[in-house]
């Protein structure tokens, strides 16, 4: 049976470079990666412009017939989810399709419910493209696909308890697994980022 394509995007003010130890890792174990910078980065763009970017890279692979894992960081998990939609592999299999999305991972990320958005906590951090913090959710892909969320203890960025009140939105079965690092572990513990993709492969 071929590996998953593991998609990863990053979070806000962050490039798919932050990845890079992770994707080499995951490489070197057979895993195909794939990378999606956001359009809001050093942009303009709204939320809606970034699940769309997503969408574009994922939807390709799932018609393709390729499995997916969607690995989210931070910001990344709202384009993220909401990129999701009608991609999941259940839903493909029903109709008689193959491929789809297989798992999410949130890496200290935001999982929110349909109708919420970013904006609330955005109004605490630096610029970023004020439209993707805007658009609110209107696919809860966690509540069709199971999902793992990577809860990061020493976070300042997302604190542990935002982490977890995060969880607590989710309407579908989330796994969480828990690690010491910061807001960037892709980064600073790498292995632990593998380590919690590889839950969701054999999940």
């Amino acid at each position: 049976m071929a590996l998953p394509t593991i998609v990863f995007v990053p979070g806000a003010w962050h490039t798919c470079d932050y990845y890079k130890q992770v994707i080499s890792i995951l490489m070197a174990k057979g895993f195909p990666t794939v990378t999606v910078n956001l359009p809001s980065v050093g942009g303009i763009s709204s939320m809606a412009d970034d699940a769309l970017a997503i969408q574009e890279v994922t939807s390709k692979l799932v018609y393709d017939g390729q499995e997916i894992i969607l690995v989210m960081h931070s910001y990344g998990g709202i384009p993220g989810t909401e990129s999701a939609k009608g991609l999941s592999r259940e839903l493909r299999l029903a109709k008689g399709e193959p491929g789809g999305i297989i798992a999410l991972v949130y890496v200290t990320a935001y999982l929110i419910k349909e109708g919420m958005s970013v904006e609330t906590w955005a109004m605490k951090m630096e610029p970023q493209s004020a439209a993707s913090f805007s658009g609110a959710l209107t696919y809860a892909a966690h509540r069709d696909i199971p999902a793992i969320y990577l809860l990061c203890e020493e976070d300042m960025s997302l604190p542990i308890g935002l982490q977890e009140l995060f969880v607590s939105y989710a309407e579908g079965k989330i796994t969480t697994r828990i690690c010491k690092a910061g807001h960037s572990p892709m980064v600073t513990m790498p292995d632990d980022v593998v380590d919690t993709i590889l839950m969701a492969v054999e999940a």
